[in-house]
C-alpha cells in the first residue's frame, strides 16, 4: 500500500475522533494542515489558535464545513480528495447525533438559567407563578425535546 493511503487512512481516524468526541483539542498537526491546505480553513495563526476557533459551541462551525460543503471545498487537483469526501461522508452520516448533541447542551444551559432564576426569585422551581398567577413547568420528552407547560 502506498504512503499516501497510510497517511490518509491515519487522517481519517484522527477526522473521526474529533466527530465522535465532538472537539478537535486532540487534534495533531497533521490534522490541523490537512484542514488549513486542503478543506479551505484559514490557519487561525497557529493550531492553538484554531483550537481556540471551533473549541466547545464553535465546535458545530467547523463540522457544517465537512456536513454541508460548499463547492469550494472540492478541488479536482487536490492530493486528498478521497479522503475530503469520506471525511464530507462521515460528517453527514453522523449530522443529526452530532447536531442533537449540541442543542442538549444549549438546552440544558437555559434550563440551569431557569432553575438559577427559580431559586433567585425565590419560586419553587416547578412552578413559577408570573404576574397573572400562570404557572409554567417544564418537562423534558423521550425526544430530548423541552416543553414548557402553562
Amino acid at each position: 500500500m502506498s504512503e499516501l493511503f497510510h497517511e490518509e487512512l491515519s487522517l481519517f481516524k484522527k477526522f473521526k475522533k474529533c466527530v465522535d468526541t465532538r472537539t478537535i483539542e486532540k487534534m495533531d498537526k497533521k490534522l490541523y494542515h490537512f484542514f488549513m491546505y486542503e478543506c479551505t480553513f484559514i490557519a487561525h495563526y497557529d493550531l492553538h489558535g484554531f483550537r481556540s476557533e471551533y473549541s466547545e459551541s464553535s465546535f458545530m462551525n467547523w463540522f457544517q464545513v465537512f456536513a454541508n460543503p460548499s463547492w469550494m471545498f472540492y478541488n479536482p487537483n487536490g492530493k486528498h480528495e478521497t479522503l475530503k469526501k469520506a471525511c464530507v461522508e462521515y460528517a453527514q452520516l453522523h449530522q443529526k447525533e452530532v447536531l442533537n448533541h449540541f442543542e442538549r447542551i444549549e438546552r440544558n444551559k437555559k434550563v440551569q438559567l431557569y432553575h438559577a432564576l427559580a431559586r433567585e426569585l425565590d419560586m419553587k422551581e416547578s412552578n413559577i407563578t408570573a404576574a397573572a398567577a400562570t404557572s409554567i413547568s417544564i418537562q423534558e420528552e423521550e425526544s430530548g425535546q423541552m416543553a414548557l407547560f402553562a
